[in-house]
């Protein structure tokens, strides 16, 4: 499969307080491992990870992922180019996108949505707000690169046909942004 996958890891954590949020544990492993490991579990030709925290490098580069580092602080539209950058240099034919701060997405989660080969946006929707991951054929790389500030592709999958978008369960898509999101994941 010529299927990339971009790992996004640099995000500053402002709202989970002065702790990488991605290195906190979470059943026994730092967060950002639980997606990187769910990813690398697929047959996919590259996996890229964008990061700020060299720690958080330490633990892709484990999992088999090739780095691409930015600048701490630097907002969610550079962690996508940097890594488009990576990802275009392998010419592949999609872009499977990822947060490192979704632990709960599993590899079958992500197989749904690089199962489907049109060409094609396709990305996860839950109670139908269209959000992360999503895959993204080479047809949209340049779109990719020209995103600014910190909004992401948000854009690009806000209005996709239904039959783009995979129902994903909300106990699976959710992120985690403060501690006491970690508290809820433990219960």
């Amino acid at each position: 499969m010529t299927t990339a996958a971009l790992l996004l890891a640099a995000g500053a954590s402002r709202r989970f307080g002065a702790a990488d949020k991605l290195l906190t544990p979470l059943s026994g492993r730092p967060l950002v491992e639980h997606a990187a490991l769910a990813l690398a579990a697929l047959p996919l030709t590259h996996r890229i990870g964008v990061v700020s925290n060299p720690e958080v490098g330490l633990i892709l580069a484990r999992c088999g992922f090739e780095l691409a580092t930015i600048s701490p602080g630097r907002p969610l539209s550079s962690s996508i180019r940097s890594g488009m950058r990576v990802v275009q240099k392998r010419r592949t034919k999609s872009v499977l996108v990822a947060l490192g701060d979704m632990p709960f997405v599993t590899t079958e989660d992500f197989a749904r949505l690089i199962a489907d080969t049109r060409d094609s946006i396709r990305c996860a929707v839950c109670e139908g707000i269209a959000m992360p991951p999503a895959v993204f054929p080479a047809r949209y790389y340049d779109r990719l690169m020209q995103l600014s500030k910190d909004k992401g592709a948000s854009a690009l999958i806000s209005n996709l046909p239904e039959e783009n978008r995979i129902e994903f369960p909300q106990s699976r898509i959710r992120d985690i942004d403060r501690p006491s999101d970690l508290a809820f994941a433990s219960s």
